[in-house]
């Protein structure tokens, strides 16, 4: 539940631009030697040793704008989803099963195989063993597929905080170190020499 909540958090201020926090969080185990991480990250009470989880919010918080509403945007992504799995070998049907499911749900900063493998019905190893067949190897996949939107979407000047949270990124410093280890540079230095390095 810490990271469901943490995630919903974060969405929210990055969807309104607003630094928007919850009134209030509970969880149902005891409270733990150091709170400073959940306070920093709700800002707000964070309470132990409750009947259950939860998060309040005020009612008012439901009317903020949302800046990043774009009508635009499921088309976008849409068409980038076809984009990516028509490039994929014709053969490697299994990993246009895959990818479909990767971006899906690839706000999800805990996006891990296993939870693929379940949304598939599969184990663990046998996701892999059917990925290793096509010559994939599912954390190369994940990879590339964001690597290919997060370039995508600075050429469509998303803010790194906005593309932090659509990419599934915990924090935006997480997705700078990322993507300066995929491209060479940070987001910053690829859109200001022009998105000429890689595409």
């Amino acid at each position: 539940f810490e990271s469901t909540f943490s995630s919903l958090v974060r969405m929210v201020r990055t969807l309104t631009g607003k630094n928007l926090n919850p009134s209030e969080v509970t969880f149902i185990y005891p409270k733990p030697d150091d709170t400073s991480e959940y306070e920093r990250v709700f800002c707000c009470p964070v309470l132990f040793g409750y009947k259950e989880n939860s998060m309040t919010v005020e009612l008012a918080l439901g009317k903020t704008p949302i800046l990043m509403a774009n009508p635009d945007l499921l088309a976008y992504f849409e068409k980038f989803a076809q984009d990516f799995l028509i490039n994929i070998d014709r053969q490697k049907e299994f990993t246009k099963a895959v990818t479909k499911i990767i971006l899906a749900h690839l706000d999800d900063e805990t996006l891990t195989i296993q939870k693929v493998s379940r949304e598939m019905a599969l184990s663990v190893r046998t996701l892999q063993k059917r990925l290793e067949e096509e010559g994939v190897v599912f954390s190369d996949l994940l990879k590339e597929i964001r690597e290919k939107l997060a370039k995508q979407y600075l050429r469509e000047d998303y803010t790194v905080e906005q593309i932090t949270y659509l990419l599934g990124f915990s924090e935006p410093s997480v997705f700078r170190k990322a993507f300066k280890k995929w491209s060479g540079v940070t987001p910053r230095e690829y859109r200001e020499q022009g998105y000429s390095l890689a595409n």
